[in-house]
């Protein structure tokens, strides 16, 4: 009978030690309009700065990059981890960053759909690491 108790202890202990590791990192974002922070040049310039607009009663988005598109970039999007993934209604595009913290993302260009825009005198293309902040 000692032996029973001594095992049900232990793993009892084994077993709390293992919750008390679980650690969740997942980061909560929330909704709301994000807009890439322009460099002085390009604020100079009246350049207008891409956003990305969250909603997350539905898990959907609006990205604006290009003023003179009549191309609406619209879908759902899900999180990964420290990773969110806009993939346009069509399943034509899809636009990755890195959630920094709830109020910061971070475009990852090169695991992203390829961005182009009719003029860049009015719209700036978002390069790799460009940092996206909550309004």
């Amino acid at each position: 009978m000692k032996k029973y108790i001594v095992f049900i202890t232990t793993l009892f202990c084994i077993l709390m030690l293992m919750a008390c590791n679980k650690s969740d990192t997942s980061i909560t974002i929330t909704s709301g309009n994000y807009k890439m922070e322009l460099s002085q040049e390009q604020q100079n310039g009246e350049k207008i700065a891409p956003v990305i607009t969250i909603n997350t009663d539905d898990k959907s988005f609006l990205f604006s990059y290009d003023v003179l598109s009549s191309y609406l970039t619209i879908g759902t999007y899900e999180v990964n981890g420290n990773v969110l993934i806009a993939t346009t209604s069509d399943e034509k595009y899809h636009y990755v960053f890195e959630i920094i913290d709830k109020n910061t993302f971070s475009f990852l260009e090169e695991q992203s759909s390829k961005i182009t825009v009719f003029d860049t005198a009015f719209s700036v293309v978002p390069q790799n690491g460009a940092v996206f902040q909550k309004e």
